[in-house]
């Protein structure tokens, strides 16, 4: 929705920007490299309330797409109440990601640590484009 709206477009890009970059680290680089079998994997015994995830555990990539959208708000300087509404939300992703018995804690702090790099590097990003094309309007105004 952000993306759409021209006035939060540039927060919306920074989310959208943050959450590809996560994804790209966390999925395409880390899961592979490191392969770390998921808790409900090493201790079956433990009932699980959602289906079993596919893949490798380290790090969660769920925690790592909730703070990079977090970190992209955080960093882009968005409305205060949205980004603490969505850093709630974050939390509370990353919390459900052990009480699933689909992660380990360590897991949950790397997707952390993952999405806010993500999201502070969407974030400048998104600025330095933005200056770069305000440089170019100012430019051919000229």
């Amino acid at each position: 929705m952000l993306a759409i709206i021209p006035k939060t477009r540039k927060l919306g890009a920074a989310v959208l920007i943050a959450v590809l970059l996560g994804a790209i680290v966390t999925s395409g680089i880390l899961k592979p490299l490191i392969m770390r079998p998921r808790p409900c994997d090493v201790n079956p015994l433990v009932p699980m309330i959602i289906d079993r995830p596919h893949g490798s555990s380290f790090p969660s990539g769920h925690a790592t797409a909730a703070f990079a959208a977090f970190g992209a708000l955080l960093f882009s300087k968005g409305p205060k109440p949205l980004v603490i509404v969505v850093g709630i939300g974050a939390v509370l992703m990353a919390l459900t990601r052990l009480y699933c018995y689909v992660h380990y804690p360590t897991d949950v702090l790397a997707g952390t640590i993952v999405g806010l790099l993500a999201g502070f590097a969407a974030a400048k990003i998104v600025e330095a484009a933005s200056r770069k094309l305000q440089e170019r309007r100012s430019q051919s105004h000229i």
